[in-house]
Parts: C-alpha cells; sequence; structure tokens
C-alpha cells in the first residue's frame, strides 16, 4: 500500500532477508535486482566478464586522482533513493557470492561509485572493503587494497557503525 517507490523498498528488504533466510539466495537476487533497476541501479543477473572487467576499470578510473584517505571527507549520502540502494546492494551481497559470484564485483563497484557520486553512507564500509578486496585480487594492487580496507574501518567508526564492524573485520582481515 506503499504511495512511493521509497515507500516500497522496505518492503523489498522484508522480503529479501525472508528469502535469505530460507536459504534462497538465487531468488532473493532476483527480488532485489527489479527494485535496484527502478531506483536507478541496474544489473544483469550473470554478467559476462568483459562487463565485469569493465565495471571494475571505471570504478578504478573514478578513483584515480584521489588519495584513498581523502574519501572520508565526502560529505553524507542525503539522496534516500541512493541509500535505498546501498541498503538493498549490501543485503545481496552475501548472496550474490554463494547464488551469483560473476555479480558480486559490480554490486560492490556499484556500491564504491554511489559513495564516490553522492557521499558516504555507512554502508559505504561494506563497499570500500569489499573493493580492497577486489583491488587485491583482480588488480593485484595490495597496498591500495589495504588502504580501502583501512578506509572502510573509519567509515565504521565516523557513523558509529557497531553492526557492520564483524563484517568488515572479517573481509579486511581474512581477505585483505
Amino acid at each position: 500500500q506503499g504511495q512511493t517507490l521509497l515507500d516500497t523498498v522496505k518492503i523489498y528488504e522484508i522480503k529479501i532477508e525472508a528469502q535469505i533466510a530460507q536459504n534462497l539466495n538465487l531468488q532473493a537476487i532476483k527480488t532485489a535486482l527489479p527494485i535496484l533497476e527502478l531506483l536507478g541501479v541496474s544489473f544483469a543477473l550473470a554478467p559476462t566478464e568483459a562487463e565485469v572487467k569493465d565495471e571494475f576499470l571505471q570504478t578504478y578510473s573514478n578513483i584515480s586522482g584521489r588519495e584513498v584517505e581523502d574519501l572520508i571527507e565526502l560529505p553524507v549520502m542525503s539522496d534516500r533513493s541512493k541509500l535505498a540502494a546501498m541498503t538493498i546492494i549490501n543485503s545481496i551481497v552475501p548472496c550474490s557470492f554463494i547464488a551469483a559470484p560473476a555479480l558480486l564485483p559490480l554490486l560492490i563497484c556499484q556500491q564504491v561509485n554511489l559513495s564516490l557520486s553522492y557521499g558516504n553512507t555507512s554502508l559505504s564500509a561494506s563497499g570500500y572493503v569489499f573493493f580492497g578486496l577486489l583491488l587485491c585480487s583482480l588488480a593485484d594492487d595490495i597496498p591500495q587494497g589495504y588502504r580501502f580496507g583501512q578506509l572502510s574501518l573509519q567509515i565504521v567508526e565516523r557513523f558509529q557503525a557497531p553492526e557492520l564492524y564483524a563484517n568488515v573485520i572479517a573481509v579486511m582481515y581474512a581477505t585483505i
């Protein structure tokens, strides 16, 4: 009975979480993709290797010329539709690791790009730490990946988001 798209986003979040709880990871992703598209963020369920590479290189290019440490100074994200997109993306990152691994780098890059364009939110920490992982694995740039891991810890602290701390620490110290 939501009057606007943003009214219905919370319903989609609950539906996605219920599907995840039932171990319906692919279904959760399939539920998330249409709402993300309505929020202005679209993905293919099974992107090609070239699409993944292009998105990673585009994100890497968006960051070039900036110091990673300076990204902490980005304004706070205030666009409600972009905040909603960050929330939905964050909810399906673990699912995509299991059910649609080719999609995972696109989700991560999108979180970073949304943060670069619209400012930081607590969920930027997740995008940054996973981007650090991508830098270490795809670009073999361990020092830059480590810097993104450190940035994610600073974001958690700045936004006082202890609910993200365990996930960020796990990715940071297990993979970066």
